[in-house]
């Protein structure tokens, strides 16, 4: 189960509930539902998921690729892959093709659309669904409060949140 959609499954439950199911699941996981609980409900943080791919810009488009063979888990979309700063802040972004047709070798940033549109994870779900509709983009990401990368949310999140 994806994580946004199991975050609105613990949301219903009780809080004696949620801490046994807690208790069953590996860290990392557990982790992730716990911080996307921590956001109000109806906000993008709320329905955000966890599964991107972000390489920091300093990198190359081979080292893109083998964090994209890398990734434990299939990601929600591998559409964009979000390139952010050391400090996780997000730069821009480059696509699949680009991982495709660039040689190893080509620096991340020399490929890099720059033009990011983001949202805050404590904006409601509506802004992200105008950002998704004025740029028919795929997914938008989420920031924190410190301009992290915090999440994406795609187009299908907000059709299923909007239903």
């Amino acid at each position: 189960m994806e994580p946004d959609e199991a975050t609105e499954l613990l949301a219903e439950l009780s809080e004696d509930r949620k801490a046994e199911l807690f208790r069953r699941m590996r860290r990392p996981r557990r982790e992730v539902l716990e911080e996307l609980l921590t956001y109000k409900e109806g906000t993008a943080g709320r329905i955000m998921t966890k599964d991107f791919l972000a390489v920091r810009e300093d990198r190359t488009i081979g080292d893109a690729v083998r964090a994209f063979r890398d990734t434990a888990h299939p990601l929600e979309s591998s559409a964009y892959i979000f390139v952010i700063d050391p400090e996780g802040r997000p730069r821009g972004v480059i696509t699949l093709r680009h991982l495709l047709l660039a040689g190893p070798e080509t620096p991340v940033r020399s490929l890099m659309n720059p033009r990011l549109v983001t949202v805050r994870a404590d904006d409601g779900i509506e802004s992200a669904a105008d950002v998704l509709g004025k740029y028919k983009f795929l997914m938008v990401p989420v920031v924190d409060a410190a301009g992290v990368l915090a999440g994406v949310i795609t187009y299908q999140d907000i059709m299923e949140e909007t239903r």
